[in-house]
């Protein structure tokens, strides 16, 4: 898919350092490439993120060259639920839980991921609302 404009067409959000679609904008670019809510990003170009925090994640989308490929893997919706609700305890305060006991819910699935091409104004940086 080849799109002319810096914008993605997807929003994202932190699930336990992990980055994961949010939103896809109908009609956009993400959407016509296939993107879909609930994928965790496991690639930015030639970049795997599981070792980069969210943050870095979005510096990574908003700085990568154009056109710009992902690589998502959608996330059950249990897996994700259970991901959120253990985040939610750590931002509560009430301590490591699952994850201390080393039972925490992966965002690792299968290696069936899906891969984007996403293209945009080349050499131009996405804006802050990718």
């Amino acid at each position: 898919v080849i799109i002319e404009r810096e914008m993605l067409g997807l929003t994202v959000e932190n699930v336990l350092e992990r980055t994961v679609v949010r939103t896809v904008l109908a009609g956009g670019p993400a959407k016509k490439a296939g993107a879909k809510v609930g994928s965790l990003i496991v690639k930015v170009g030639n970049i795997e993120t599981k070792n980069l925090t969210h943050f870095e994640t979005i510096d990574e989308l908003r700085q990568s060259q154009r056109p710009l490929q992902l690589v998502l893997r959608q996330i059950s919706d249990e897996a994700l639920r259970s991901a959120r609700e253990e985040m939610g305890r750590l931002i509560r305060g009430s301590g490591f839980g699952r994850i201390m006991d080393g039972d925490a819910p992966s965002l690792t699935p299968p290696p069936d991921g899906t891969t984007l091409d996403v293209e945009a104004q080349a050499g131009r940086p996405a804006p802050s609302g990718t």
